[in-house]
């Protein structure tokens, strides 16, 4: 029983609980009498996350921008072209409000996951106001948590402390309130 629980913690997502299915109804007897138990081990894939449950309002306080006293506010969103979207309500230099933060896929709103490959919108020049360029789609991922309390923005960032962010939920009112009463970081 040992080696089937670790063969399933093994499988498990670090950010999500998973359940496993263990099957141990396979028993053969060989010629000395001995029992042979080859267990199946399937873990289900949990049913796809609910648009209307992810989007809303989200900050981020942990320094991935690399700024870690500055909070980011972004709004989670459906966009126009078929894809999930974060708006910046708060933002910085490189990226201010008004601005989207990341995007997934085309046609991601039609095929949610609960980790989805994203593109992070960028600027090389803070002074050029069409400098912005998207990045490749296989560098982040968001990973939405149990509950849609929050997501893990994961891949490379400008903090040398981690590789991923926690952007977690807030009310509308907290983040328009941020909105008007936080200035963009520098």
């Amino acid at each position: 029983m040992r080696w089937a629980c670790l063969l399933v913690c093994g499988m498990a997502s670090p950010l999500r609980a998973q359940s496993a299915v263990i099957d141990w109804s396979r028993v053969e007897v060989d010629s000395d009498g001995h029992a042979i138990f080859e267990p199946r081990v399937s873990v289900p894939e949990p049913d796809p996350p609910d648009i209307d449950k992810l989007t809303g309002y989200y900050a981020n306080a942990d320094g991935f921008y690399g700024r870690p006293t500055f909070i980011e506010y972004l709004h989670v969103r459906r966009g126009d072209d078929g894809r999930i979207e974060a708006l910046k309500i708060v933002g910085d230099h490189n990226v201010p409000r008004g601005r989207l933060s990341w995007r997934t896929a085309r046609g991601q709103v039609e095929e949610p996951s609960w980790r989805m490959p994203i593109q992070l919108q960028l600027r090389d020049d803070v002074h050029d106001e069409e400098g912005f360029w998207w990045s490749p789609g296989q560098h982040h991922e968001i990973e939405w948590e149990p509950g849609y309390a929050a997501y893990h923005l994961l891949g490379q960032n400008p903090s040398p402390r981690t590789r991923n962010a926690l952007f977690y939920r807030v009310s509308e009112a907290e983040a328009r309130e941020a909105a008007r009463t936080h200035s963009d970081a520098p």
